[in-house]
């Protein structure tokens, strides 16, 4: 199971940890991994997926963070 699975999987927990819905915490995992996936850098990677969701960059590490997933 790869990070982003584990942050999908664990989406309910991590969403009432961060204080957002899991939906927005599955759609933010998604856009991460789309971005990575097209040559991003996780930094790019978390700048899109903060500005697409409305939410600042803080706020995206923290849910990564949640998952175990290192964001520096």
């Amino acid at each position: 199971m790869g990070l982003f699975d584990n942050l999908v999987s664990q989406a309910e927990d991590i969403a009432g940890k961060a204080g957002i819905s899991p939906d927005q915490v599955q759609s933010i995992a998604s856009a991460i991994q789309a971005k990575v996936g097209d040559g991003s850098s996780q930094r790019e990677a978390l700048e899109a997926a903060a500005a697409a969701h409305g939410l600042p960059v803080a706020k995206i590490e923290e849910i990564l963070g949640h998952a175990g997933i290192p964001t520096s």
